[in-house]
């Protein structure tokens, strides 16, 4: 083995310490990480000892979750000094490798990767209620430009009937889901509860891609973290909602009630809130393939 293989092996071990802090689906964590000492090579492969059929039947929320791993994971290596490469999907014969990073061209981290890598261990689903306060223009304008430079689009959804509508079509599809009996039971995040339709409210925004194939997915679980890191940088807090992205009627309610092309992918709750605490984390040496 060499001395390069050796460093990259070791930052490996590192990156994917922080891939696992990504958020998932029910917080299902389904990822594994395996490196080649040959090529420097990182591959981000489903765990499906994770995922549950019923929860989860397409694997929409799966690969959105190994995205959000794989930005983690590519920008760890970026602030380690190790610029890598994202292939989504790169062989068909292999279902469960859904993304291989491979070491590219040297290139100097950027003062806003390292600012987005230090809010990887501070970023948490934030499920309490939100300050009144609003969300600065400064900042809507990072946020939107996060997912649109990672290929994804972000609608930022404003004023009291737009906000309500997106709120109602929420919690209709909460109910949907609720009626399945196989649905993992959870606690109703706060905007469920207190309606959503104050003009005051925190930002509502949804993201989302221009395709709906699972590489779309992937991109979109990619582009949701650094939007979800910013979000943290910028002293915010953030929900998520995918009830209405799990039911597909809502779903195609929401796509035309933003008077968007392309499919949602995700709906943010974005705000001030107090500190949320985190959830529980798979061990590093729980998820690496040797």
């Amino acid at each position: 083995m060499t001395a390069h293989s050796l460093r990259t092996r070791a930052a490996f071990v590192d990156a994917v310490g922080s891939a696992v802090l990504a958020p998932s689906l029910h917080n299902a964590q389904p990822w594994r990480f395996r490196y080649d000492d040959a090529t420097g090579t990182v591959q981000v492969r489903s765990d499906r000892s994770r995922t549950s059929r019923t929860a989860d039947p397409q694997g929409w929320g799966m690969r959105l979750a190994l995205g959000a791993a794989t930005y983690n994971l590519s920008l760890a290596f970026a602030v380690a000094g190790q610029a890598m490469e994202v292939a989504w999907l790169p062989r068909n014969t292999d279902p469960e490798l859904h993304a291989l990073l491979t070491p590219g061209p040297e290139r100097p981290v950027t003062a806003e990767q390292e600012r987005l890598y230090r809010a990887i261990e501070r970023r948490r689903s934030n499920r309490s209620p939100f300050h009144p306060e609003a969300v600065p223009l400064p900042a809507r304008s990072r946020i939107t430009r996060a997912a649109r430079e990672e290929l994804a689009w972000m609608e930022l959804v404003t004023g009291t009937v737009p906000v309500a509508a997106v709120a109602e079509i929420t919690r209709a599809a909460q109910h949907v889901l609720e009626r399945r009996p196989e649905y993992p039971k959870q606690p109703r995040a706060a905007w469920l509860i207190d309606g959503g339709d104050r003009a005051t409210d925190p930002l509502v925004a949804v993201l989302g891609t221009a395709g709906d194939l699972a590489i779309d997915h992937l991109r979109a679980g990619y582009a949701l973290q650094r939007v979800l890191l910013t979000v943290t940088d910028l002293g915010l807090a953030a929900s998520m909602f995918s009830q209405p992205i799990e039911v597909a009627s809502a779903r195609e309610q929401l796509r035309l009630a933003l008077g968007r092309y392309g499919t949602p992918q995700m709906v943010l709750r974005i705000g001030y809130a107090d500190p949320a605490a985190p959830s529980t984390r798979r061990p590093v040496t729980d998820v690496i393939d040797d």
